[in-house]
C-alpha cells in the first residue's frame, strides 16, 4: 500500500490529504487505485478521465488544470522524480525472486539464453 507514511518516508513530504493507492504506473495503464505522475500537459484530459488514478505528483501550473475530483494531487517541482524515486522504492520492496519455469509444452531456441531466475514462459510459446 502507498499511502502518506511511505511518501513522508521516501520524499519527505507532508500531505494534507490521504493517499491510499494500491498500484504505481502510467497515467493510462488500467489498473485501480493508481498513483502516476503527470510533467506534461498532453495528459491532463487523459488524468481528468481516469477511473483509476487516485493520486498523482504533477507541478502546480499542470495541476490547476486537473479538474477530476477523485485525483489527490501531491504538487511537486520534479513530479517524474518523485514518482520514480517512490516507484523504485515499492519495486524494491515487494520483489521477489522465483526459478524459472518454463512449460513443457514451449518451444525455445537452442542458441537462445533463458535466465535462471524470475522467467516464464507459458503454453505454447514460441
Amino acid at each position: 500500500m502507498i499511502d502518506n507514511k511511505v511518501i513522508f518516508r521516501i520524499l519527505g513530504l507532508k500531505l494534507m490529504e490521504k493517499i491510499a493507492c494500491k498500484n504505481a504506473g502510467y497515467i493510462d495503464d488500467e489498473v485501480p487505485e493508481l498513483i502516476t505522475f503527470i510533467d506534461d500537459e498532453k495528459y491532463i484530459d487523459k488524468a481528468n478521465n481516469s477511473k483509476n488514478v487516485k493520486a498523482l505528483f504533477t507541478t502546480n501550473d499542470i495541476g490547476i488544470k486537473i479538474a477530476n475530483p477523485s485525483i489527490t494531487k501531491i504538487i511537486v517541482d520534479d513530479p517524474r522524480y518523485c514518482y520514480f524515486k517512490l516507484f523504485n522504492y515499492v519495486s524494491q520492496k515487494n520483489y521477489k525472486k522465483f526459478k524459472t519455469k518454463i512449460d513443457p509444452s514451449a518451444k525455445i531456441h537452442p542458441t537462445a539464453y533463458v535466465a535462471e531466475d524470475n522467467v516464464i514462459i507459458g503454453k505454447s510459446v514460441v
